[in-house]
């Protein structure tokens, strides 16, 4: 029953990803050409300062403006998919590179619509990020981290 409840959550949180899509949207087109330099070698898209400013957007977006912890890590997209909307298929490109990024701190989904008008609350935000467009393909709001080393090296952002 609790796994059935959090799958819910879950899916509902997702609705309410498209503000934050277009927040990365934004941030992405508006970054620097300069920093594109940082960007990890086996990336194609967004730079380091462009997944720091992805993931602070998104934590002013759930109400945490400053995270107690900030890490991200570049996977495919089934992976992603895998640990970040379980029992979902988000999009369709399943070894397309992503950027999973993972926040704690105290969020609220202000985006979602809950019929019952309680918004989402948890102490892990999970995103990830298409790095070609720089758009939020999916989004986890809980209470537990997601191993982000079974995805592959994990970044620190400070």
């Amino acid at each position: 029953m609790l796994r059935a409840i959090n799958q819910a959550r879950i899916i509902r949180v997702t609705r309410a990803c498209v503000p934050f899509a277009l927040v990365v949207l934004v941030v992405a087109a508006c970054a620097n050409p300069s920093d594109r330099a940082a960007a990890p070698p086996s990336s194609i898209g967004i730079s380091v300062s462009d997944v720091r400013a992805a993931a602070m957007k998104a934590a002013i977006a759930n109400e945490d403006p400053d995270p107690t912890s900030v890490q991200w890590v570049q996977t495919t997209r089934d992976a992603a998919n895998q640990l970040v909307t379980p029992g979902t298929n988000v999009g369709t490109a399943g070894s397309d590179t992503v950027y999973v990024i993972q926040m704690v701190g105290k969020f609220t989904a202000q985006y979602a619509h809950p019929p019952n008008g309680v918004f989402p609350t948890g102490t892990v935000v999970a995103i990830t990020v298409d790095p070609v467009s720089g758009i939020g393909i999916g989004y986890r709001l809980s209470n537990t981290k997601i191993d982000l080393a079974t995805l592959g090296t994990v970044q620190t952002i400070t």
